[in-house]
């Protein structure tokens, strides 16, 4: 269990130190604590600091009893409750238990190991909560990207092979090659959509492996170019490379990931006859990646929840391209594997820049 953060909500400074001396018994790793004698007191903490538990006194200046309990519980999130009574009230133990605390103790009654007890099960069990919140989450994320960003193209390429068979015969060359081009064009960003979501799938099973090597950056970043060079050219972008930076240490697939997508996604939003520029620069130890295009930005809004899961959705290209959403997600654990960091700086109309970071020395 992690270092801990605990917030004391109680107004009984003899009590106080009492809950110290029992938790300075506990074997708990305890980070800091934080002390509240109001509700509103421990509002203010719970708005600045990141709390992991919180032992609430049920009788406070500002609340009492079953007004306590509601107050909490509508400011917070998923952070474990612990009941501090001064004594046994069985209604109350039910209606707080409802609310959702996760234990009632009654003071005076309970000892060192009792209290360590019930804060590791209480920590423990809003944890697996939140892990299977996630893990629902994942699972209807992977179904709707199955049933819908998966099956759309899938139906648009039997479209066109059934169009093929069907007018075969009549079909000159240059119309087989248009199909031909066009079927390509469906394909790639299938073959991206598949390969992230098994990446992502191995990511969540902790079945991803990382193996960093050295690697040529403008290879790497040609090979990614390459992979979207149909999408740019119907689309008339101008892409331009340039690296201070000749070898890197990373873990090539994972690399090539994280700039397939981050590219894919420039060119996606980059209206007909746009610019990208890929750079990459060595500072303060880390190699520095941008990709910047002038296409249409990303709102504030959509730009706070980008990296969320649970809030992230897909949004269509400038020209009706479609997306999971999940390739900016994937492209943010690969550079978090490698022991850098990604953010996005955007203004609307005028264009995105995305930059990550690769450390030079990997740990």
């Amino acid at each position: 269990m992690k270092k801990l953060n605990i917030l004391i909500v109680e107004d009984n400074p003899g009590d106080q130190v009492l809950i110290k001396e029992l938790l300075g018994e506990t074997n708990l790793n305890i980070n800091r604590l934080f002390y509240a004698e109001y509700i509103s007191e421990a509002f203010d903490i719970l708005n600045k600091e990141k709390i992991n538990i919180i032992l609430l006194d049920l009788n406070l200046p500002d609340s009492s009893k079953g007004e306590t309990v509601s107050k909490m519980f509508l400011s917070i999130k998923q952070i474990p409750v612990i009941i501090l009574s001064s004594n046994y009230d069985e209604v109350m133990e039910f209606e707080s238990v409802k609310n959702g605390v996760q234990e009632f103790l009654v003071k005076g009654t309970f000892t060192p190991t009792d209290l360590e007890r019930c804060i590791r099960n209480a920590y423990l069990r809003v944890e697996f909560e939140r892990e299977l919140r996630d893990t629902n989450i994942f699972k209807s994320k992977l179904f709707r990207i199955i049933s819908h960003d998966l099956r759309s193209p899938f139906q648009a390429l039997l479209n066109y092979l059934e169009f093929m068979i069907d007018d075969f015969e009549t079909l000159s060359k240059e119309e087989i090659k248009e199909y031909l081009l066009n079927l390509k064009d469906i394909s790639n960003p299938m073959f991206s959509l598949v390969d992230n979501l098994l990446n992502w799938t191995r990511i969540e099973s902790n079945r991803i492996e990382f193996s960093p090597k050295e690697l040529n950056v403008c290879k790497v970043i040609d090979e990614c170019v390459k992979l979207v060079g149909l999408h740019v050219k119907s689309k008339a972008i101008s892409i331009s490379i340039n690296s201070e930076v000749d070898n890197i240490y990373a873990d090539e697939e994972m690399l090539k990931t994280v700039l397939r997508n981050l590219i894919s996604n420039a060119v996606k939003f980059s209206n007909k006859g746009g610019e990208i520029k890929i750079s990459v620069t060595n500072r303060n130890h880390s190699n520095i990646f941008q990709i910047t295009d002038n296409g249409v930005g990303i709102t504030p809004d959509r730009l706070r929840i980008i990296f969320n899961i649970n809030t992230n959705q897909s949004t269509e290209g400038t020209s009706n391209e479609k997306g999971s959403g999940l390739g900016i997600l994937l492209s943010k654990e690969f550079v978090e594997l490698h022991g850098g960091e990604i953010r996005i700086e955007s203004e609307l109309s005028k264009g995105t820049t995305v930059i990550f970071s690769i450390p030079t020395q990997i740990k």
